[in-house]
């Protein structure tokens, strides 16, 4: 009982703390950041088409009657960090989640973790679009989450995006 009314005033507080993240057209848009907790514990500065995503993510949850997410600086960097190991392998792979997941539950005391892959959308529209149209990501995509990260790195010997999106229920 009482972790059903701490997790109910958590959400509480989230929603009330939680803002847009559109973009203002910089390179680097600057994203709300959670209050100074463990789930903060990183800084993440986010490019535009990360912020667009985050948005076009948290609209189209919204759309289907669901809770935005708050957007972690922490997973973000976990995201960044499996783009890289993508691009060094070229490949796109979820080698290694179960390692990032434990990470992610241990840190941020995380129910749940969830992750989406994509490759080479030259669009944030584009990539939500790709995971909406496949039903193993949607369900990711609709899942019962309250926290998200997100990293999009460009392959420089190719030009091609790499996205990771990770979810987790905190």
């Amino acid at each position: 009982m009482k972790t059903k009314l701490y997790s109910a005033l958590v959400f509480c507080v989230l929603l009330l703390t939680t803002t847009s993240c559109s973009s203002d057209g910089s390179d680097a848009a600057p994203v709300p950041e959670l209050p100074a907790t463990s789930e903060n514990i990183e800084n993440y500065t986010y490019k535009d088409n990360e912020t667009e995503t985050l948005k076009l993510i948290n609209e189209y949850r919204v759309d289907k009657g669901l809770s935005s997410l708050q957007v972690s600086n922490y997973i973000s960097l976990k995201c960044s960090q499996h783009n890289q190991y993508m691009i060094a392998n070229k490949k796109l792979s979820h080698d290694n989640f179960e390692s990032r997941s434990a990470d992610i539950t241990k840190t941020l005391n995380a129910i749940s973790v969830g992750e989406n892959l994509a490759f080479n959308y030259t669009t944030p529209q584009a990539a939500l679009t790709g995971w909406v149209n496949s039903p193993p990501h949607l369900e990711i995509l609709v899942g019962n989450y309250s926290h998200f990260g997100i990293a999009i790195s460009v392959d420089s010997s190719t030009g091609k995006n790499y996205y990771t999106t990770i979810f987790a229920k905190l």
